[in-house]
């Protein structure tokens, strides 16, 4: 779900700087939908409250002109199809959304996944964000549009206060398993394990949370810390599939995630992997992690992982063969 949250920034960004009034909407193509959602289903509205109230039939409804030209709202999904099968061309669509018929058409599409660090590029000189990083810029547009469902606050509140409520110190723990091997050379769970080793020595009697898409994770690190442990009910992973790809209903993946990572926000120290979009959304994107409530620190991959990591060896073998065929 943090891949599709950066979209919601960037788009929520784009719509700053061009003066729009923004709608984010999480459609069918969308991992979180519930199963057998209604045709204009939102789930970011499922997740979050809209800021403003609106829908995309209002939208549709009260707008003369489009861009992409003459999208109607039976259509849109087909155009939201053609965005998704061409992410690949972020520079492309940008700068078609930056054309004359773009910026005068009443109601604009944005595509989803254009990077935070293109959007940004277009902050003029004298806008209050041009001088931002992007972790700064991130947290300005959490702050300003993202609000969580309160039921879901209630649940996390109530969960805290029942394992947490009596610790003074509280490391919290995320694991990325799953499919995200196929993007980066994953450290070994004993990593993650010896930075809590490091806290635990400074704070015996600490809490300790752990979130992870990884069943062998949280049996790892049962394993050694015993009954220190607490994990939120959750689907996991048993092997190297990703949960969001599994099949299950995407509106409770998409609740038992936005529930561990307001979890993660809450302990005195947390430990994760810069890579998992999670790292960032927690550190950003979550009110604690905005107004610096926590310490935090990404573990490293080592030699050891680096040299059996099959996708180091994919990419050793595709500059291998890259240097045959130009020799």
């Amino acid at each position: 779900m943090g891949s599709v949250l950066q979209g919601a920034v960037s788009g929520l960004l784009y719509a700053e700087i061009t003066g729009r009034i923004p709608l984010v909407y999480w459609h069918p193509y969308c991992k979180y939908l519930k199963n057998d959602p209604d045709v204009f289903q939102n789930a970011f509205l499922d997740f979050y409250q809209q800021l403003p109230s609106l829908n995309v039939e209002t939208l549709f409804a009260s707008a003369p002109t489009t861009f992409p030209a003459d999208v109607e709202l039976d259509t849109l999904h087909d155009v939201l199809s053609e965005f998704h099968r061409r992410l690949g061309e972020q520079d492309s669509h940008l700068e078609q959304m930056q054309s004359q018929e773009a910026q005068e058409s009443n109601l604009l599409i944005f595509p989803s996944y254009i990077s935070m660090g293109k959007v940004m590029n277009l902050l003029a000189d004298n806008h209050q964000l041009k001088c931002e990083s992007r972790e700064e810029v991130a947290a300005y547009i959490a702050k300003k549009y993202f609000r969580l469902k309160a039921a879901l606050l209630r649940k996390v509140d109530k969960f805290w206060t029942e394992h947490f409520n009596h610790k003074k110190h509280v490391v919290t723990v995320h694991i990325r398993g799953g499919d995200k091997y196929q993007e980066s050379i994953m450290p070994r769970f004993s990593r993650y394990k010896d930075e809590v080793d490091r806290y635990i020595r400074q704070y015996p009697e600490a809490g300790i949370f752990l979130a992870t898409d990884s069943t062998s994770g949280v049996t790892y690190f049962k394993k050694h810390f015993g009954d220190k442990v607490v994990t939120a009910p959750a689907f996991r992973s048993s092997g190297r599939q990703g949960v969001h790809k599994s099949g299950e209903d995407g509106q409770r993946i998409g609740n038992e995630i936005l529930f561990d990572v307001e979890c993660l926000s809450r302990g005195n120290h947390f430990i994760g992997f810069d890579e998992s979009n999670v790292y960032f959304w927690v550190c950003q994107m979550t009110e604690n992690g905005w107004d610096n409530q926590f310490s935090h620190l990404s573990v490293r991959s080592g030699l050891k992982e680096i040299f059996t990591s099959r996708q180091s060896l994919k990419s050793a073998v595709k500059d291998y063969w890259k240097k045959v065929s130009c020799s």
